[in-house]
């Protein structure tokens, strides 16, 4: 049972956690400085004229850039970008963007080349025969990881399906190498490969390539952290590729970032905690109401039989009371019976007392619960709340606007300010 001190301590509790936990996670919304853009650029090469065409690259991206806008990235997105100059003005615009606030995600598919080494990224319009053609032609990952590292934020996830089969190993398997490089990444960044370094990525048979299949299911989903996401990411292709395409392709990431961070929201342990303990609560209140309601109509029922065994017990001794003012040999009788008559029509009457007073403390039981139970709805829709509005902080923390123009923080319109639970 709960009393009104149980009501008290429960609200003392759970306004002192909120406090907590909004000191310890919130960000102001008035405080626009507080707030992470969020930038990506995404490219997707799939119309090569000299070298093999694909499929997959230009769904991947178009796919791959639709879910980042929706995660409230500023997403660039091109398609079969011909020449090594573009894709480097597109890199050079990208990292020109970011700021020590922002998160970055620079995604390209088609195809990657290595070449002593060194990983590169070909454009539509590349020409290649040689070697030393893709140093020419073929546009530098380092370039890339470089531009970025410039910008001291953090994170710049990068992400390449482009792990296809080199058109020319076969060729002369000495000069060409399958695959992409090993790289050790710069502080902040987390660099993803589609498969394990020299291996090649399965292009699959639909609309999506295999890993940015399994990228897209998973990079929407809520409370997962990159580390998580990527996991499971990663366990998806694998199963995949083993079970429908009877290839082995595990993919690869290699991060200097220790930071967290969550495309759509990081969960709170804590918070999360407190709302099952609500539940939980108002379960119990749920069975306590039950019994108590059931125990008041027990109660009503056995106060109509009472009510009823009174009326008897009151017509016996107003019959007896009448017979025994009568003289005779059986007065001595009547009275006794009387006697006893009154003594059961007293113990009646008590026990109605008791089951009504039984009744008016359970209807004021039933008061309070309600009470309680209707407080601890409030307050769980109030955490529930403060959960949306926490994941909506921490998106902007991590990311900021949503749309492809955002104006600058003295132009934006001022959002209404977060307000906590209270209790």
């Amino acid at each position: 049972m709960y009393s009104r001190s149980d009501l008290r301590t429960l609200s003392a509790k759970a306004f002192a956690f909120a406090l907590a936990l909004m000191l310890a996670t919130a960000v102001p919304a008035e405080n626009p400085g507080a707030v992470m853009s969020r930038k990506a650029l995404v490219i997707g090469n799939s119309a090569y004229r000299a070298l093999p065409r694909l499929g997959n690259p230009v769904n991947d991206a178009r796919d791959i850039c639709a879910a980042l806008e929706r995660l409230g990235f500023e997403a660039t997105c091109l398609f079969d970008v011909p020449t090594k100059r573009e894709m480097r003005d597109a890199v050079r615009a990208f990292a020109a963007s970011l700021d020590s606030r922002s998160a970055g995600f620079f995604y390209f598919a088609g195809h990657g080349i290595q070449v002593r080494g060194e990983n590169y990224l070909m454009p539509t319009d590349a020409e290649i025969s040689t070697p030393p053609d893709v140093d020419y032609e073929g546009f530098e990952l380092e370039y890339v990881l470089r531009s970025v590292a410039g910008a001291r934020n953090a994170p710049n996830i990068i992400v390449l399906d482009a792990c296809r089969d080199n058109p020319f190993q076969r060729a002369d398997p000495s000069a060409w190498v399958t695959g992409l490089a090993r790289v050790d990444p710069p502080v902040g960044t987390v660099l993803v490969y589609a498969t394990a370094p020299d291996g090649s990525a399965i292009d699959g048979d639909q609309k999506n390539g295999l890993f940015t299949k399994h990228l897209l299911s998973q990079i929407e989903a809520q409370g997962l952290t990159l580390d998580e996401m990527l996991r499971r990411v990663a366990q998806g292709v694998e199963a995949e590729a083993r079970s429908g395409y009877g290839a082995r392709q595990i993919p690869y990431r290699s991060s200097s970032f220790s930071g967290q961070f969550c495309f759509a929201g990081c969960t709170n342990p804590e918070l999360d905690a407190r709302i099952r303990e609500i539940s939980e609560q108002k379960e119990r209140l749920a069975r306590e109401l039950e019994a108590i309601s059931s125990e008041n109509q027990r109660l009503r029922g056995e106060a109509s039989r009472g009510a009823q065994a009174i009326h008897d017990l009151e017509s016996r001794v107003e019959q007896l009371s009448t017979q025994a003012q009568e003289s005779g040999s059986r007065r001595k009788d009547v009275e006794d019976r009387l006697s006893e008559a009154r003594e059961a029509l007293q113990a009646a009457r008590d026990s109605q007392s008791e089951r009504a007073r039984l009744e008016s403390e359970n209807q004021a039981k039933t008061a309070a619960l309600s009470k309680l139970q209707q407080t601890l709805q409030q307050q769980s829709d109030q955490l529930e709340a403060y959960r949306a509005e926490i994941q909506r902080l921490t998106r902007e923390r991590d990311g900021g606007s949503r749309t492809r123009n955002m104006p600058s923080p003295s132009n934006q319109p001022r959002r209404e300010s977060f307000v906590m639970p209270t209790f």
